[in-house]
């Protein structure tokens, strides 16, 4: 009878630990697990909350916006510079005669509609009063005085600026005349006028020093009897951009008498490119 008894309490005994060994081997794992995440957590809170030393890098960002924007810069005074020549080379080939000193606006004295504007040349780079001022190929205005190093310029919408003109269809003289309000009118001085609108307007060359057939702008509208009797007058829509006017062409070279032969330039060709 004692061997079966032992033989079932050694059965009990057995049976209980194969029902304990796992729970135990589990918690065991569950132990060694907790403990890692709790280890490598620590480990990832140590690394934020250290801080970063960027103090080496901060000067190389510095250097690099510096260069980025002195490429910019660069950028944009060789597309200027590109700008210059192609205009100048557009006058050359239109006006093989003349010659042009480039010149930089430097300041305006009020705003570019007023008129009032220098530039960066003067009596020593050939500059002389009356000269005219081009933006590519049309007409901006003319120095009204010119300095040692830098000139006045009256820009075609200025108060007092007149250029002698003529219609570039029917051929008949006029003046234009600048109002100060960033625009500028025709006057022609016929009471009938054969002109009409949409017809470009030319320079004439006849009085001062600016050469003929350069273009100005076009008619805005059918001229109309003008403020002084046997006149008639019209809105001018000048061809020069003041908004982006920065380097302008100066004819050097023209006489008071000068002037371009017409065949040079073709009006009705240019206005509108």
């Amino acid at each position: 009878m004692a061997h079966p008894r032992i033989l079932a309490a050694f059965l009990l005994l057995l049976a209980v630990a194969l029902y304990l060994t796992p729970a135990s081997l589990l918690t065991s794992w569950r132990l060694a697990a907790y403990g890692f995440y709790q280890t490598m957590t620590e480990r990832v809170e140590k690394k934020v909350e250290t801080p970063v030393d960027l103090s080496d890098q901060i000067p190389l960002r510095l250097r690099i916006r510096e260069l980025r924007d002195r490429l910019l810069v660069q950028d944009a005074e060789i597309s200027r510079l590109k700008k210059i020549l192609r205009d100048a080379a557009a006058m050359h080939s239109s006006y093989p005669a003349l010659k042009f000193q480039v010149s930089r606006i430097i300041t305006a004295g009020g705003t570019l509609a007023e008129g009032a504007v220098l530039i960066k040349a003067g009596l020593d780079d050939g500059i002389v009063n009356g000269a005219a001022i081009l933006q590519g190929g049309v007409l901006a205005g003319q120095v009204a005085l010119a300095g040692k190093k830098a000139s006045q310029v009256l820009l075609l919408t200025a108060p007092g600026s007149v250029v002698a003109a003529r219609a570039g269809i029917s051929r008949e003289s006029c003046s234009v005349h600048g109002d100060g309000q960033g625009m500028a009118h025709v006057v022609f001085y016929v009471p009938q006028v054969k002109a009409e609108r949409d017809e470009p307007i030319l320079t004439s060359g006849l009085l001062g020093k600016i050469p003929a057939d350069i273009i100005i702008g076009t008619l805005k509208e059918t001229p109309r009897e003008g403020e002084e009797p046997g006149t008639m007058e019209a809105a001018l829509q000048l061809q020069a951009d003041f908004a982006t006017l920065e380097d302008v062409l100066v004819v050097t070279n023209v006489k008071p008498d000068a002037s371009v032969p017409s065949t040079s330039v073709d009006a009705t060709s240019t206005i509108g490119r």
